[in-house]
């Protein structure tokens, strides 16, 4: 099982010799742990410094071994300059047989999100020197500007983008296989119009027969899944919780009433989440100021005075984003 509670934190710096640990709560203890022996990984304030540490491992070796070779085939050149072809062809096959894990993070992770903020993975492994990498906190990614490539500093990305980077990275890197994830508020800091993506970005980092559950208060993410997916819990009359079903009679496909693909987002908002009333009372207000105008335009003679009302009444409706007739 792996568990990301609510807003995932930065992992602060560790010293080395912790950095396959991880705390035990009960004994207060710092335990070993490795990819393939954990049953649970906990994404909480203390555990998510161990995980990290981890699931970059294979960055770190790769980068500190892509240093080395190419430091390695230079001298080699420089010393042998009638063989560079060679040489280089030798650097070149290597590559192949060693895919940049930066490259395959960004094609099949993030780049799907990070195009929504302009930003975009750093896959030049020129950009990545091993002192670098020892300096940024074990951030091992670099994030740039579409476009004018300036590096963004972690501290400087917004918190949404923090919260997708620290969730979707690791989920990548560990590949689960036949787990369940747990996913509480993904859509936290996150623009609704990208977090209509999370559940498929999230389900595109792990797709090795997992079960994910997100628990969340956006109808937005709500209106990803089909109705024998959604689970409402709601207070009944007694104030206890229950859930809500959208079946009739008998729980088939084709029995729901209710499809949160198929609402408008102010329908998933009064029906999905029970919020009954449309705006404050200011907008009631002028909603009914509207109804009266169009009410004395249609019995209005005088057409100079109809022209001055209407005027008003797009103004009004423009402001109520009300469609005026």
């Amino acid at each position: 099982m792996i568990n990301f509670p609510f807003c995932v934190v930065h992992p602060d710096e560790i010293r080395d010799d912790e950095k396959f640990r991880t705390l035990n709560k009960e004994t207060g203890e710092l335990e070993a742990v490795s990819a393939g022996s954990r049953k649970v990984w906990d994404f909480d304030s203390s555990g998510i410094k161990a995980i990290w540490n981890l699931v970059f491992s294979r960055v770190e070796q790769y980068l500190k071994e892509y240093q080395v070779r190419m430091e390695d085939h230079f001298e080699m050149v420089r010393s042998r300059p009638d063989e560079a072809a060679n040489i280089m062809a030798d650097f070149k096959s290597w590559e192949q047989a060693h895919p940049n894990p930066l490259r395959a993070l960004a094609d099949g992770c993030l780049t799907a999100i990070l195009q929504n903020f302009s930003l975009e993975v750093e896959t030049d492994l020129k950009k990545y020197a091993t002192d670098s990498v020892s300096n940024r906190g074990r951030m091992h990614v670099i994030v740039k500007k579409k476009g004018s490539g300036q590096v963004i500093e972690y501290p400087f990305l917004s918190t949404g983008t923090k919260q997708i980077m620290l969730t979707a990275i690791p989920l990548f890197y560990l590949q689960p296989q036949n787990s369940i994830i747990l996913f509480d508020q993904p859509e936290t800091s996150i623009y609704p119009n990208v977090q209509c993506m999370l559940p498929s970005v999230y389900l595109d980092c792990a797709r090795n027969n997992n079960q994910f559950f997100f628990a969340t208060h956006s109808p937005v993410v709500a209106s990803a899944f089909d109705p024998w997916e959604v689970v409402e819990l709601n207070f009944n009359e007694a104030e206890e919780v229950e859930r809500r079903e959208y079946f009739r009679n008998r729980r088939h496909v084709e029995n729901y009433y209710i499809k949160p693909k198929l609402l408008r987002w102010d329908s998933s908002y009064k029906i999905l989440f029970g919020v009954d009333v449309e705006g404050n009372e200011q907008r009631t207000q002028k909603l009914m100021e509207l109804a009266s105008l169009e009410k004395e335009i249609k019995n209005t003679p005088d057409e100079a005075r109809r022209r001055t009302l209407f005027v008003r009444y797009q103004t009004l409706a423009t402001d109520l984003d009300w469609r005026a007739e």
